[in-house]
């Protein structure tokens, strides 16, 4: 059984248990079986309670000092993990949108190629006849 101050920091916050599962994404089922301690949240569940009720994992799950400091750290390394996943995908869209201008500038080149070729062959076709004096 796991002790937490869940109830305490809900009804400060003036929540009812429905309320708080909406908010922070939990079956109301489970928030009430975690309340009282009868189900053992894992931390991501953690940090979303916490996260709706505004406080830290820490507060809502006090523990000893050691526990406290690896869920901390915890936390941190899913954060940091989290970054980079977003990271990554922001990685590969810039390489997308590289590839995708530098076509996009490839197909403007050969346009512009066009264009100056036509309008040289133009030039030419009203130059003729006209003697440049």
């Amino acid at each position: 059984m796991e002790q937490n101050r869940i109830k305490e920091y809900r009804e400060a916050k003036g929540l009812n248990q429905v309320e708080l599962s909406r908010i922070a994404r939990i079956a109301s089922p489970n928030l009430s079986a975690i309340e009282r301690g009868r189900l053992r949240p894992w931390l991501k569940i953690k940090k979303r309670l916490s996260k709706a009720l505004k406080c830290s994992v820490v507060d809502l799950f006090p523990t000893n000092e050691l526990d406290a400091a690896i869920t901390e750290l915890k936390m941190k390394n899913e954060d940091l993990t989290e970054i980079g996943d977003i990271s990554e995908r922001y990685n590969a869209w810039l390489e997308r949108e590289n590839a995708r201008l530098k076509a996009s500038n490839a197909e403007l080149k050969m346009k512009n190629e066009d264009l100056t070729n036509e309008l040289d062959a133009a030039i030419g076709e009203l130059s003729k006849g006209y003697f440049i004096v």
